[in-house]
């Protein structure tokens, strides 16, 4: 990890198109970001992702849409709101 601040982009997976609209936007602001989303979920993947949000160079930003099937989302926003309160953001998009 380096010393810069990254944007861990969780919440809604599956048909949502929200990281989609956000990366390009990151990436031309040269912001820090991790993208949890990937091909085949292994050990591998899951290590990963608790490693960036377990820095503390890390915000948590959950992004919750209409697309959401599961809770698991909600269960991370509320877990990183209790151990990081200043380092998550929650947003909820009606379309």
């Amino acid at each position: 990890m380096t010393s810069c601040l990254t944007l861990f982009l969780g919440g809604t997976v599956g048909e949502s198109k929200w990281r989609d609209r956000v990366i390009p936007l990151l990436e031309d602001s040269n912001l820090g970001f991790f993208n949890p989303v990937v091909k085949d979920w292994d050990e591998s993947a899951r290590a990963k992702e608790y490693s960036v949000k377990g820095s503390p160079l890390t915000v948590e930003v959950y992004v919750i849409t209409k697309d959401m099937l599961g809770v698991f989302s909600i269960a991370e926003a509320v877990d990183a709101s209790n151990k990081k309160p200043g380092k998550t953001i929650f947003c909820v998009l009606r379309e």
